[in-house]
């Protein structure tokens, strides 16, 4: 029935309408709260302009809100049909009639009684009016609610903003102009290219590239004022060369010490070393580097000259060793530490003793600088004495490497490589057996090895005593350090007397020719000693070894020890390539000269460092002579002075009245026996600064490598102070007068 229908769509209307009031009564009260917490709090959090779109949303969104929750509260209580058709019912006054034929109408099959009261429900639906089931009125509540939404409206357009008030004074805000922008990038540019350079030669960290990459981003992107960023880059630029500067000086601590040990070197008592030993006493390491090679190239050459060199060259390590400074012991240096107060410790002494707070801050920290830099000038001083040490141990070292390897005939090398190679133990005596082509391969390779320079027979007599078998590696150290021992402890690998050490020691394989280098046997250590050799066991016969076990019984074997062996590259003065590659006497020396000029490099970088950032911050572009001269006097008699001469004319009528009061004073005169007033000698001064510098290259306080260059300045400026320079003419009085 549509009637029935439209009554339930009333009924549910009105419902919503009474729902509706409250709902925007509540939502009024919320947007207008939530105005007011916009307009009171908003700069708090950064909002000073808000868009209407934004107060839109502030008051719309509890209005749809309410009415939501309106809507959904008559939904939950909408009439059903029954409930309808009863209420036109009442309204209609047909006593149920409309009710009582909808139920009949929805059970199906109906009697004669039942299709009667069907009829009469729908005449009775003919009478009924659905407009009359119910009302539609808005309430106060519904009234009130509105009033709360105008009123949130209102304040969202109208009421003003509330701004904080300054609790200080107000930054100046500088509007950064486009060219200033574009100067601080071409000044960043340039500190970030002298550090890359810098940094290129190891001169300057990426911290340091970063600190000045980030800069030139936040000085694009706008986050960094122009100005700040020049200086922070200048700042960068200062402790990037106080760094440089504190390399530097280390660097030249360490040289200083090494030059300070050297110096003392005697190269009189040398002969076939003596060009070796001057230029270690100049400490011209570059010059050495280049006469220890040839001095190992002569020895290699000429065995019958190799003894001699080998034993000046351990004369050398011997001077070297000889000045080596006294170490503190370890209960100095503990006393010590113990009574060297800490920095807190420092402070709180002088507070103690009522110095104030601040100035005993500022002395604490004093103290602890220097505290610091004295330590890493006592390393670098330390550092330096290792590295003569260490020189020292290569000159010996490269000594007992030419006793060990003298050059010997190629047919001897290849005749004992066979012999070594027949008497070799077989392989059940060490529990491995060895295969047939392994065999051979070590064979010809003990054959390739005999035909280097660096090979010795088993049958070459020695000048050195020979390392026996039962030795250790601590007995043959003494011998080394007493320069009888022949080296061999030096080139033992797996196979050696130690058995636990598999570090090849320094010196392993110096004896093959320069730049080559040394190839591993395929199965056993190039290092280890061979049958007759000092350090191997007679006819390859396993024995009890300090510090050995199973696995060295087989010493001498070809391919004997089945573990992996290290590779044994150098040669002395020069460089090996490959993996375990040594350092020879030419690198240590090269590394001393090449540390030299490290601090060179150092301190030059540290200056250019310097010098941007004077560039950057715009001081010391000018000379401070002239900045001084422009200033005013500070009296009436500073300043400029101007000779005048208020004598006559006519000098010579006066002379007869005019006495002297002063005479040129002649250098020279004491020692040419020179009179004349009026000339000066000049050859004098040079000829006594020609003998200092004779004197610094005579105590080699000079490089060597100057030497002539100073000594060809010095004979020129003599020739050019032959001629004596005319003086001044001597100053008459004024004529007397009348």
């Amino acid at each position: 029935m549509a009637k029935v229908a439209a009554a339930r769509r009333r009924i549910g209307l009105s419902l919503f309408v009474a729902r509706l009031g409250p709902s925007l009564l509540i939502a009024g009260i919320v947007a207008a709260g939530l105005v007011i917490l916009v307009k009171v709090f908003a700069h708090r959090i950064g909002f000073t302009n808000v868009l209407p779109v934004v107060w839109v949303g502030v008051v719309g969104l509890p209005l749809m809100l309410g009415c939501l929750v309106a809507a959904a509260s008559a939904r939950r209580h909408w009439p059903t049909r029954l409930h309808a058709a009863s209420a036109l019912d009442d309204v209609a006054g047909t006593h149920d009639a409309l009710g009582s034929s909808l139920a009949i109408a929805g059970r199906g099959i109906q009697s004669g009684f039942e299709r009667l009261s069907v009829e009469q429900g729908e005449a009775a639906a003919e009478r009924a009016v659905p407009n009359d089931v119910a009302r539609i009125r808005f309430g106060a509540s519904a009234l009130y609610g509105a009033g709360c939404v105008a009123l949130a409206g209102l304040l969202a357009a109208f009421a003003p903003m509330r701004t904080s008030e300054p609790s200080g004074p107000q930054p100046i805000v500088r509007v950064q102009t486009p060219e200033a922008v574009s100067e601080a990038s071409e000044k960043l540019a340039e500190a970030r290219e002298v550090i890359e350079a810098a940094a290129s030669v190891g001169q300057a960290s990426d911290k340091e590239l970063e600190a000045i990459a980030e800069l030139e981003r936040e000085l694009e992107d706008g986050l960094r004022d122009p100005e700040d960023a020049v200086a922070a880059a200048a700042q960068t630029l200062e402790q990037a060369a106080d760094n440089a500067a504190e390399r530097a000086a280390q660097e030249r601590l360490e040289a200083d010490a090494v030059r300070d040990r050297l110096r003392s070197i005697d190269s009189e008592q040398f002969e076939a070393v003596r060009e070796l030993a001057e230029d270690l006493s100049a400490g011209d390491f570059e010059s050495a580097a280049e006469k220890a090679e040839s001095l190992l190239e002569q020895m290699r050459a000429d065995p019958e000259q190799a003894e001699q060199i080998a034993d000046e060259l351990r004369e050398l390590a011997e001077q070297i060793e000889r000045d080596r400074e006294i170490p503190q012991t370890d209960q100095d240096s503990t006393q010590e530490s113990e009574e060297s107060p800490t920095e807190e410790e420092f402070r709180e002494q002088l507070e103690r003793e009522g110095v104030p707070p601040e100035e005993a801050e500022r002395l604490a920290e004093d103290y602890q600088r220097d505290q610091t830099q004295q330590q890493a000038e006592e390393e670098s001083q330390e550092r330096g004495q290792d590295r003569a040490d260490e020189l020292a141990e290569e000159l010996r070292q490269a000594a007992d490497r030419a006793d060990e390897h003298p050059s010997e005939p190629e047919d001897a090398n290849q005749e004992d490589a066979g012999d070594q190679g027949k008497q070799q133990p077989d392989a059940d005596d060490s529990g491995q057996e060895q295969p047939q082509e392994q065999q051979g391969d070590q064979e010809q390779q003990g054959s390739d090895q005999g035909n280097e320079p660096g090979a010795e027979p088993s049958n070459q007599p020695s000048d050195t005593p020979e390392t026996q078998p039962g030795d250790t590696q601590g007995e043959q150290q003494e011998r080394n350090q007493d320069g009888e021992q022949n080296g061999t402890d030096q080139q033992q690998g797996e196979g050696s007397e130690e058995g636990a050490d598999k570090t090849p020691q320094p010196g392993q394989a110096e004896g093959q020719d320069e730049g080559e280098s040394a190839e591993p046997s395929p199965g056993g250590d190039q290092g280890q000693p061979t049958p007759g050799q000092p350090g191997a066991q007679p006819d390859g016969q396993p024995g009890d070894q300090p510090g050995g076990g199973p696995s060295q019984d087989n010493v001498g074997e070809p391919g004997g020890s089945g573990q992996e062996q290290p590779d044994q590259v150098g040669i002395p003065g020069g460089t090996g390539e490959g993996e375990g590659a040594k350092r020879g006497l030419g690198d240590v020396l090269r590394e001393n000269a090449m540390q030299e000029q490290s601090a060179e490099d150092a301190e030059s970088a540290a200056e250019r460092f310097r010098e941007q950032a004077d560039r950057l911050t715009g001081s010391g572009l000018g000379d401070p002579l002239d900045e001084l001269a422009q200033l005013p006097p500070n009296s009436p008699w500073d300043g400029p002075t101007e000779f005048v001469d208020a004598r006559h004319e006519d000098a010579a009528e006066s002379a007869q009245n005019e006495r002297t009061i002063a005479e040129w004073f002649n250098p020279g005169n004491a020692q040419t026996g020179d009179d004349s007033i009026g000339e000066v000698g000049p050859q004098q001064a040079v000829r006594q600064a020609e003998e200092r510098a004779q004197r610094a290259i005579e105590q080699q306080t000079v490089p060597r490598r100057h030497a002539d260059v100073i000594k060809r300045v010095f004979d020129r400026l003599a020739k050019q102070a032959q001629a004596a320079q005319p003086a001044p003419p001597v100053v008459q009085d004024a004529e007397d007068a009348p």
